[in-house]
């Protein structure tokens, strides 16, 4: 099987060691197996390969791969690029079976379409498209309040809003959000800040992860310095397991089990749960090592199963 890694990378470099060091495991590790795992960006695409590819033998040495036809693609294009990237994207889509598909990845990484369809689930949100409107929310009452952007990942460009102090020049549209605090902790859980990340593969929910904070900070991203705990799913006090579920549940009747997504909640005062948001470009270079090769096994289960699935339907 070979798979390729799309991004808008035009070199083989990455966003952080952590993450060359993932892809260099899973590569090797897929060259057991016999699959090849090779990364790409949208602008090496020909119509009908990929001009030029990277990947690593089973030595873990890097290779430069040429006119590279992927038998599946997994889609890592991150939210901000997918837009301008759109045509492009449905042309590589219409040519090669993906996981996630672009519709699946467009409705929701869109955190505007999420408050939408999730809306239940949230802390009290807003969708604002200038300053007053903002105005307006921070007046009406004491609560705090986050500022988030449409489209945007691992955290960035959210900004904490005060009567006096909030963005005078947006143009677009953006969240106001509660801010909910869990300061102390979850029972049976945590103490302290934290949220939990529900990851789904293929219709199934693969692991439960703790997130906590570093230091002071709000954010429990990994990309911000974030610990992580993998959790025992099953230890998980069925009222807080009631909410990713049912939003799995939503996700996998309207797009179906073939994507890998995750789920994140925090839990708030008198032990409300709230749906944080839903990820369609999940990271596990954070992950311990053991996590990660079941993560690998389970992409590979649901590659093929893509890739018999593509195989149907065009030889029809």
């Amino acid at each position: 099987m070979k798979i390729l890694v799309l991004s808008t990378r035009k070199s083989s470099s990455f966003s952080s060691k952590q993450n060359e060091l993932l892809y260099r495991k899973w590569a090797v590790y897929g060259q057991s197996k016999g699959h090849v795992i090779a990364l790409s960006g949208i602008d090496y695409f020909d119509e009908v390969s990929f001009s030029k590819a990277f990947s690593w033998d089973k030595n873990g040495n890097k290779i430069e791969e040429t006119n590279f036809a992927p038998d599946v693609i997994y889609l890592k294009v991150v939210s901000s690029k997918i837009f301008e990237n759109y045509g492009k994207l449905r042309l590589i889509t219409s040519k090669f079976p993906a996981v996630n598909s672009l519709d699946f990845v467009i409705s929701l990484e869109s955190k505007v379409n999420q408050s939408l369809m999730f809306k239940e689930y949230l802390p009290e949100t807003f969708i604002v498209t200038n300053s007053h409107q903002i105005e307006e929310i921070l007046n009406s009452n004491d609560k705090d309040y986050l500022l988030k952007p449409d489209l945007s990942t691992g955290g960035q460009n959210i900004l904490f809003l005060r009567k006096n102090k909030y963005p005078r020049d947006i143009s677009h549209a953006f969240l106001v959000q509660e801010m909910i605090d869990n300061t102390k902790g979850t029972p049976g859980i945590t103490d302290g800040r934290h949220d939990m990340r529900f990851m789904f593969v293929g219709g199934e929910l693969k692991y439960a992860l703790l997130r906590k904070p570093k230091g002071d900070s709000f954010f429990a991203n990994a990309a911000k310095g974030g610990s992580t705990q993998i959790l025992d799913a099953k230890k998980i006090d069925k009222d807080i397991m009631k909410l990713p579920l049912e939003v799995a549940k939503i996700i996998l009747s309207k797009w179906g089990k073939d994507n890998i997504f995750t789920v994140d909640v925090i839990v708030g005062k008198g032990e409300k749960v709230y749906l944080m948001e839903v990820n369609t470009f999940p990271g596990i270079s954070y992950i311990d090592e053991y996590m990660q090769f079941t993560m690998f096994d389970s992409y590979f289960n649901l590659f093929s199963k893509i890739i018999d699935s593509y195989a149907n339907k065009t030889s029809k």
